[in-house]
């Protein structure tokens, strides 16, 4: 259902419900994506500040499948939780 969280990235970033880039407890720079109805990555590439993001939090989705470039461009990346998903 979009506008309930959305489905996608993309979703989120065209509703403005896309969260801003935080620094966390460690000092880096994260992503909390967790508990948002996802359902794909479609839209990740369209993250504005992708590339200073250290750590990127998933869990609690419904991701199945992720693309092999899905973090592509995501220079910095140390971190992903994908606890609580879909992908087998």
């Amino acid at each position: 259902i979009k506008g309930l969280g959305g489905r996608s990235v993309q979703d989120l970033i065209e509703s403005k419900r896309l969260p801003k880039v935080r620094t966390n407890f460690s000092g880096q720079s994260e992503l909390v994506l967790a508990d948002k109805g996802l359902t794909g990555l479609n839209g990740i590439e369209n993250i504005p500040g992708k590339e200073r993001i250290e750590s990127l939090i998933l869990y609690g989705n419904n991701i199945a499948t992720i693309s092999k470039d899905a973090f592509a461009g995501f220079d910095n990346l140390k971190a992903i939780n994908l606890q609580m998903n879909k992908i087998a």
